[in-house]
């Protein structure tokens, strides 16, 4: 083979992956510019509405079991989006077994990042824990801790960003607002 031949399959298999690379990029640039949207000529994040539709999750819960949200959803749902290093979290969390027994009928799931480090945070009985920056994503969660009440068939009943356990139990008042 000379080298002219040479030459040319290897320029063609730096084509190839710079190919690939620049793909790879594009991509990661559309699903950056996914979490923003345009509104009245301001630029704003992204984020669910009261009134539309959850996203959809099948996820594994701190004990191992299968916790989902789908649109066979009966009974309210409130997700609770966490981090293990936010003091406001971890007071919110604590509290989490008022609101339970308050509000029993009330399927509580508390979401987080991933964590390989260290135990994590500790969770009251009866609520769920699961760990997954993918369901962040979903969500479209910027700030926490966040709370978002799900009711019958995933329609989004409120959405707030949370101070304390009263700002979870204020949730619970609202109408049910249909959009669209």
């Amino acid at each position: 083979m000379n080298s002219l031949a040479i030459s040319n399959v290897l320029l063609w298999v730096v084509v190839f992956v710079q190919s690939i690379i620049l793909l790879f990029f594009i991509r990661l640039v559309v699903q950056f510019l996914n979490r923003f949207r345009i509104s009245d000529k301001q630029v704003e994040m992204a984020s669910l509405s009261i009134g539309g539709s959850a996203p959809f999750f099948r996820e594994k819960n701190q004990q191992g079991d299968i916790v989902e949200l789908n649109d066979q959803q009966i009974a309210q749902t409130l997700l609770l989006f966490t981090n293990d290093h936010c003091g406001t979290c971890k007071a919110v969390i604590s509290e989490l077994q008022h609101v339970r027994n308050q509000y029993p009928h009330v399927r509580i799931i508390v979401v987080a990042n991933p964590i390989y480090y260290e135990k994590g945070m500790e969770i009251p009985e009866g609520i769920h824990l699961i760990r997954s920056e993918e369901i962040m994503q979903k969500y479209q969660i910027h700030t926490v801790p966040t709370a978002i009440l799900v009711g019958e068939n995933r329609m989004i009943r409120d959405i707030k960003q949370v101070k304390d356990y009263r700002d979870i139990e204020s949730m619970f008042n609202m109408p049910v607002v249909k959009v669209g």
